[in-house]
Order: structure tokens, then C-alpha cells, then sequence
């Protein structure tokens, strides 16, 4: 073989082999690498997506954990203040704290606060509760007491000076 013709042919060779090297770049490498950076857009998302949501989850455990301790309030509450009115109750503290101060009742009235309960079709759903529909209403009681003592017992008894000792029967 002639040297220029060894040249033709290593130079066709040379030809083909870059030719080969672009089909195969073009046709599997190329390719390849879009999905992997597909693949790592993906990835990426998903780890912003998780740590979101292990935002949210630890915020809502915060909410949570907030909710149950008002629970234990509201608990606590409960157990301070009366379910209802209780008239009775409030009557016979009244009637004793009067009694251990040395004065003698006449009468006592009474005026118990009307409480308005929330609409029948609030606690359904079908309407949004208001804030004041959502705590329990709490009222008060007034007393209206005619009594007779001496002056230095009605202060006493004003001044809550003295303590009841024993229990009321």
C-alpha cells in the first residue's frame, strides 16, 4: 500500500471514529444525562417537600402539645368554677358567713343572669361559632340580703374579719 493511501484510510478511520463518537455522545449520553438531571430536579423538590412537611408536622405538635396544656387549664377551670349556678350553694355561704358574724337574716332575693345559648343549628355546623358561643357563658349571681346585727358585727362581717370554723349543717 502507497503512503497516501494509507493516509486516505487512517484519515477515514479517523473520520468514522469521530463520527461513532458523536452517535454514540448524541444518541446514549446526551440522553442519560437529561434524566439524571431530571432525576436530581426530582430529588431536590422532594427533599424541600419533606422538609416542609417536617415543618408542618412539628408545628402542628407544637399546636398540639399547646392545646392539651389549655386543656389542662380549662380542666382546672372547670374544677374552680361551678358547672351551673349553683344557688343553693352560694345561698348557704350567705346564710353561714351571716350567722358566724352574729347577724340574723330577714331575707335574701335572689336575681340568677339568663344565659343564651348558642342557635340549634350552630352546634351542627351548618354556621361558624362565634367566640363568645365557643366559651362557656359565666354570669353572676345577685344577692339582695336583709339582715339585722349591730354596727360592730356588720362591719365585721364587711370587712371579712372573721372566719367560719366548723361546717354548716
Amino acid at each position: 500500500m502507497k503512503q497516501t493511501s494509507k493516509r486516505l484510510s487512517s484519515s477515514l478511520l479517523a473520520l468514522l471514529f469521530l463520527v461513532a463518537a458523536f452517535v454514540l455522545f448524541f444518541e446514549l449520553i446526551e440522553p442519560a444525562y437529561g434524566n439524571l438531571q431530571m432525576l436530581k430536579g426530582q430529588e431536590l423538590s422532594d427533599q424541600q417537600f419533606l422538609s416542609s412537611e417536617q415543618q408542618l408536622v412539628t408545628s402542628a405538635k407544637n399546636l398540639l402539645t399547646a392545646y392539651q396544656s389549655e386543656g389542662q387549664a380549662q380542666a382546672n377551670l372547670a374544677l374552680a368554677m361551678p358547672s351551673g349556678p349553683d344557688v343553693s350553694g352560694a345561698l348557704a355561704q350567705v346564710y353561714g358567713i351571716a350567722i358566724a358574724n352574729g347577724i340574723s337574716v330577714s331575707s335574701i332575693g335572689i336575681s340568677t343572669p339568663v344565659v343564651q345559648l348558642p342557635p340549634p343549628g350552630a352546634m351542627s355546623g351548618s354556621t361558624p361559632l362565634t367566640a363568645s358561643q365557643i366559651v362557656a357563658p359565666i354570669g353572676t349571681i345577685s344577692f339582695q340580703v336583709s339582715a339585722t346585727g349591730s354596727y360592730e358585727d356588720l362591719t365585721e362581717l364587711l370587712q371579712g374579719s372573721k372566719r367560719i370554723s366548723g361546717s354548716l349543717t
